[in-house]
């Protein structure tokens, strides 16, 4: 079929199999906001007289690269069901952030297990490559990204780590052992070292100002999800400030 903004086509089957309904995917295609995506190998979903879900095997690929791709089963009972994002392409955001231009690529998985009443899900997150495209961005760090998580009924657990290369590297942890609602307890950090030099000279390279020094990041967020209570600090070292034109430095900033 076709919409003013994209069009789906396909190709398949569908079939009673052991009291249950199978259908089968040979071909599928769908296209919007100039992107692509395509079924890359035949597969079939079946859908159980229990009333189950399986799936052996799920794969679209992306025009400009990237892969989407789901497997396992889901119920009547129990799961167990993978999904991931292998190679995605940040630049497929740029039609929704042109001003940014984002580049990098991106990989994921997220995995459910246990009862589908409260299944525990695990999920981690690579991005490599990151930066913005933009005129203003030139010069700073290539960033990358890596995240991981795990809810199991009402407890969530959450870590991240953002390296900037030569600009340093920071940690973040949380723990909401109760969910995520206004009331639920709350332990969150973020922790780590910056480089200020490369993290700045983009900003001031048309001009004369120069700064280096480096900031120690410790802080920490607790109490309840709704009024969090905030504390912690960020430590200046080795400040060092200087404008060639005007003869001016100040130093050993701390």
């Amino acid at each position: 079929g076709r919409a003013p903004d994209g069009s789906l086509s396909g190709r398949g089957t569908f079939a009673s199999v052991d009291g249950g309904r199978r259908l089968g995917l040979e071909a599928l295609e769908a296209q919007g906001l100039g992107e692509t995506l395509r079924l890359a190998s035949p597969t079939h979903v079946t859908l159980d007289a229990d009333g189950g879900v399986r799936l052996p095997g799920l794969a679209l690929a992306l025009g400009r690269g990237g892969r989407l791709q789901a497997a396992g089963r889901w119920g009547p009972e129990r799961a167990d069901l993978t999904a991931t994002v292998n190679a995605l392409p940040l630049s497929l955001a740029g039609r929704f952030a042109p001003d940014l231009r984002p580049e990098g690529t991106l990989s994921a998985e997220v995995r459910a297990t246990g009862p589908v009443s409260a299944p525990e899900v695990r999920a981690t997150l690579q991005a490599t490559g990151l930066k913005a495209g933009a005129d203003w961005a030139r010069g700073l760090p290539v960033l990358s990204l890596r995240g991981e998580g795990r809810l199991a009924g009402q407890d969530a657990q959450l870590r991240a780590e953002l390296d900037a290369g030569a600009g340093g590297r920071l940690a973040a942890t949380a723990r909401l052992p109760r969910g995520f609602g206004p009331a639920a307890p709350l332990d969150a950090a973020l922790d780590g070292n910056l480089n200020l030099g490369p993290l700045v000279m983009p900003f001031l390279a048309a001009g004369a100002d120069r700064f280096s020094g480096r900031l120690a990041v410790a802080l920490r967020a607790e109490g309840r999800v709704g009024a969090p209570e905030l504390a912690g600090r960020a430590t200046l070292s080795d400040g060092d400030y200087r404008n060639a034109v005007y003869g001016v430095r100040v130093s050993n900033l701390n």
